[in-house]
């Protein structure tokens, strides 16, 4: 049934109702071409996207937002397209113990522990070693990530976790920063076997960089973080399967790459952690950001309290 008809046949003319109503024919005209033209704004938005969702599958919405330059939409309106498309980030968590920290050869204590205060690069470096898995077999990942700027400044891939592979990434740092940066240096690392061999202390000493160890992976969040996103928000969703340690180097180097040069950060007023860096280093010492790390005594004396107010209540 045709709603519109003739305005001899509906006994009124188009032009008569919207003087009833207040509301005009040009009114009218212009709202259906704004919804048109937001329709078609959405259209594109999505594909662009879909695009980006394609090459980073796990990385979150807001940041892709940033990444994608994408303006013609709000990014609260875009988050909500990302969802109704199907869009969103969906995470599969799977766990394999990587920590082997047996004996109580060369352990140290936490120096970070009760907080600190970051003023800039070179100050603290953290370090985990991690796993990748797929079917062609399992393997290694050695991070270590610059807490200040969050760039990973050492990234290797191998078939086993001989503290050799560590030291190999530990001298990747050496390498992008210099010998003389890393003197007093905080390295904090888990108790792992891998940072506890005497080759690998024995370069620490020779750096003259100031060795800290967290007792379990809380105390290493940090690391633990950067691990994730490497692996799960990159490797994970690479297009080419990788099929052995040659390729996973190769996509190794290109997710640190990609997330160091492309990834930005919210913390850092959605900047990478390259362009953050080189923002920093034109800022006088004095207006640097200081970055304050936790303070897990705080909390420790938190739980203290309530598990002695739970024993003095069964009391």
């Amino acid at each position: 049934m045709n709603v519109i008809k003739l305005d001899t046949n509906r006994g009124f003319s188009m032009s008569q109702l919207y003087v009833q109503i207040g509301y005009s024919r040009q009114a009218q005209v212009q709202m259906q071409s704004r919804l048109e033209a937001r329709k078609q704004r959405e259209e594109e938005v999505l594909i662009e996207a879909r695009r980006w969702r394609k090459q980073y599958a796990l990385v979150g919405s807001r940041r892709l937002y940033h990444m994608a330059g994408i303006t013609a939409v709000g990014i609260n309106q875009f988050e909500k397209m990302m969802s109704g498309s199907g869009l969103l980030v969906q995470q599969v968590r799977r766990r394999i113990i990587t920590t082997e920290s047996k004996g109580l050869k060369h352990i140290y204590p936490n120096l970070l522990f009760e907080g600190y205060d970051l003023c800039g690069v070179n100050e603290l470096v953290v370090c985990d070693l991690t796993y990748y898995q797929n079917p062609s077999g399992l393997y290694y990942l050695f991070l270590i990530t610059d807490v200040y700027s969050q760039r990973i400044v050492g990234a290797i891939a191998a078939e086993d976790k001989r503290s050799i592979h560590a030291l190999e990434a530990l001298k990747q740092v050496v390498t992008l920063r210099g010998e003389k940066s890393m003197e007093s240096t905080i390295h904090h690392s888990d108790r792992g076997s891998e940072y506890r061999s005497d080759a690998y202390m024995a370069e620490l000493h020779q750096l003259k960089m100031q060795i800290s160890m967290a007792r379990n992976c809380l105390e290493n969040g940090y690391a633990e973080k950067r691990n994730g996103t490497i692996k799960n928000d990159f490797l994970s969703s690479m297009e080419t399967p990788i099929k052995n340690i040659g390729q996973l180097r190769a996509a190794l180097k290109e997710a640190v790459c990609k997330y160091n040069f492309e990834v930005v950060q919210a913390d850092f007023g959605y900047r990478t952690p390259v362009m953050y860096e080189a923002w920093i280093e034109s800022l006088s010492v004095e207006d640097r950001p200081i970055k304050r790390l936790y303070d897990f005594s705080r909390y420790q004396k938190r739980v203290t309290w309530v598990l002695k107010g739970i024993k003095s209540k069964e009391n």
